[in-house]
């Protein structure tokens, strides 16, 4: 039986939801799947290793429309997670081929006003025809209710504008129908993703995971209880070491230098990080690298402006391997970084 008075339509559901489950939104371009798949992701489901610029939240390994690479994808997420999604507008054209392959899979389908949509595409693809626009959008939707109407696959329903306007309402309904269980600072960044006036909110990954830099004067760092830990420069080809782990000056462009740090004890950490610096051009950027038990790829990152002389910053990381990371504004512009030491509080 469906309710009605909801702002979302449930539909084709199971008696008790199984423990692993895959995520597929369908619509259509410029009809909000964006904000699905954005909400998703601050809600904790994992959307896809390499997700697309723009504000469009589209999992670029899901473009290919060959069925054989589709199905080796989808066998990999399942080894890797237990509840995972993707969206991609044109998952429509292939979905009915790999349905099967999908382990236990959810669908959300979003609605907007077709009228919208395609008043939507026009503004960013010039040069289309409004009617051809109208029509593309009619056939597009035709096909997701043909899909899912012949599929009885569980299946969320609901409509972009009620969405909007009601955003705490689709946000319970969406973590009710795939039986989330979202921790408060995700529901909260959730919330804060969807907003009407301004479109989506991007939430930096740093916020996500709860890594935070704060500026420290020295005399705040002498009150901490702290103990200093051992670390290794890891550095590239542009960067020249002088002898001394946490001495180094850059040689050219984008210099990367990582330091791996030992003996973090358990996380969280709260660490306090100072060094001596030098460039000819006052207040470049520092960013602070911080990655997930020593694997330092797709690390997330926090920016402080450093100023000539002694710098001192506190980061709470959630995690076991700090990179340290300087990008000068002016690239041409040599800077040094002397002293660097690493503590964390006890």
């Amino acid at each position: 039986m469906i309710d009605t008075k909801n702002i979302a339509l449930h539909h084709n559901m199971p008696d008790t939801h199984p423990e692993q489950k895959t995520v597929v939104v369908l619509g259509v371009s410029r009809g909000g799947t964006s904000m699905v798949s954005g909400s998703l992701i601050e809600l904790g489901v994992f959307m896809g290793e390499n997700i697309s610029g723009g504000g469009s939240y589209e999992d670029v390994d899901f473009f290919t429309k060959d069925t054989k690479e589709l199905r080796a994808l989808v066998a990999r997420r399942d080894s890797m997670h237990d509840t995972w999604g993707w969206k991609y507008p044109h998952t429509s054209e292939y979905i009915a081929k790999i349905a099967k392959d999908l382990r236990n899979p959810y669908f959300v389908v979003i609605f907007r006003n077709i009228f919208d949509v395609a008043r939507s595409f026009v503004k960013h693809h010039n040069e289309m025809p409004f009617e051809n626009a109208l029509e593309n959008a009619y056939s597009r939707y035709n096909s997701v209710v043909q899909f899912v109407t012949k599929h009885k696959y569980p299946t969320m329903f609901f409509s972009f504008e009620k969405a909007l306007d009601k955003k705490e309402e689709f946000l319970d309904s969406l973590v009710s129908f795939l039986d989330l269980s979202p921790n408060a600072d995700q529901r909260t960044n959730a919330s804060r993703f969807i907003n009407k006036e301004e479109g989506y909110v991007t939430i930096l990954p740093s916020e996500r995971q709860g890594l935070t830099l704060d500026p420290c004067d020295q005399e705040e760092a002498d009150a901490m209880e702290t103990r200093e830990l051992e670390f290794k420069l890891e550095a590239q080809d542009n960067v020249q070491p002088t002898g001394t782990d946490g001495e180094f000056t850059s040689l050219n462009v984008d210099p990367l230098f990582i330091y791996a740090i030992k003996d973090m004890g358990e996380a969280p950490n709260a660490l306090l990080i100072s060094y001596d610096f030098h460039c000819d051009d006052d207040g470049t950027e520092t960013r602070f690298y911080v990655g997930r038990d020593g694997v330092f790829r797709q690390p997330l990152s926090l920016t402080h402006k450093s100023t000539n002389g002694k710098n001192v910053v506190k980061i709470h990381s959630p995690w076991s391997f700090v990179g340290l990371r300087l990008d000068p504004v002016d690239k041409e512009v040599p800077f040094s970084l002397r002293n660097l030491t690493i503590k964390k509080a006890v």
